[in-house]
């Protein structure tokens, strides 16, 4: 069956683990895609998920995160270079085995959201939602770092201190001590072999 089978081949997609599974939204193959499917990494099995609410729209280069024991956020990405998104859902984990997910577009503060994005990263880091870089409406990468707090739904912008990393997109960010660790990506005009380390708290 098409369940068994699992998702059509596809690339940038937005993916991440709860739960023993790994959630995966989106992406893009002869056209963008607003599916979502987990794998179960036990039993090795795709499902197809049921999104309820205000499912996200099609879009590759977005990113999703776990935040919390349930719930994954999706943020950003692009339908086409001429429409990209800065708009954010809530994801709640509802459905154990019958793989079904609540969706929440979160009512955001339109005088202070960051610009539009994709091929950004994101993290999770002491109840922020951490976002670097990605390609902007222009078609350039951009190097801004900002954060989501899941407590207050406020955005803060971070000023660069010191040495900061090059714009950049198509690169991956992870968290290690308290610390953002950002390798890799391409500056449009080349790709990027460099890691750099970024503390918020700072």
């Amino acid at each position: 069956s098409g369940e068994a089978k699992g998702p059509v081949s596809r690339s940038r997609s937005c993916g991440a683990t709860q739960g023993g599974r790994v959630y995966m939204f989106g992406g893009v193959s002869e056209k963008p895609m607003r599916d979502m499917w987990s794998f179960d990494v036990r039993d090795r099995t795709w499902q197809r998920v049921e999104i309820v609410g205000k499912a996200p729209s099609s879009r590759y280069g977005a990113t999703m995160t776990a935040v919390g024991p349930d719930l994954l956020v999706l943020f950003g990405g692009q339908r086409k270079a001429s429409r990209m998104y800065n708009d954010m859902h809530v994801l709640r984990v509802t459905g154990g085995k019958s793989a079904s997910v609540t969706s929440e577009m979160v009512d955001l503060d339109e005088d202070h959201l960051p610009p539009v994005v994709a091929g950004h990263s994101a993290v999770f880091i002491e109840g922020l939602l951490v976002i670097f870089g990605g390609q902007s409406a222009a078609g350039r990468p951009v190097n801004d770092l900002s954060a989501f707090s899941l407590k207050t739904y406020s955005w803060t912008y971070f000023g660069r201190k010191g040495a900061w990393p090059p714009p950049r997109s198509g690169h991956h960010s992870v968290v290690v001590d308290g610390k953002v660790y950002i390798y890799g990506g391409t500056d449009g005009t080349q790709y990027c072999g460099d890691m750099w380390c970024l503390d918020p708290a700072s």
